[in-house]
């Protein structure tokens, strides 16, 4: 998994060579409940070995959260998956996410 916090990760469909679409859900934190959201993602692979990964939220209302999770907005992510160059075993990662985690969450789950 490329995020501690994420607890769920499943591709639903592939939709086309590098699309598909697919779910993720978060860990619990405390009394805070998971949050979860489907989404829509494209990725590309580059010739220095970098993964580009740009997603956004599927907006059907009839895909409803799953049990015991809050519904979150993500309008859009980018990451970039890129080998170390001094250790090209190793994975740097840029994030960029705008999201609404919904409902009601404490300052101290941020940290």
């Amino acid at each position: 998994m490329y995020d501690k916090n994420v607890r769920d990760c499943e591709v639903i469909e592939h939709l086309g060579v590098n699309l598909f679409f697919g779910y993720q859900c978060t860990h619990r934190v405390s009394f805070v409940s998971s949050r979860d959201f489907y989404q829509l993602a494209w990725f590309n692979m580059e010739a220095d070995g970098s993964i580009i990964l740009v997603c956004f939220e599927d907006l059907n209302p009839n895909l409803l959260p799953r049990e015991s999770c809050v519904r979150m907005r993500l309008p859009i992510a980018g990451l970039i998956f890129s080998p170390k160059k001094k250790d090209s075993t190793k994975t740097e990662i840029s994030m960029v996410v705008e999201a609404d985690l919904g409902g009601s969450v404490p300052g101290w789950v941020f940290k």
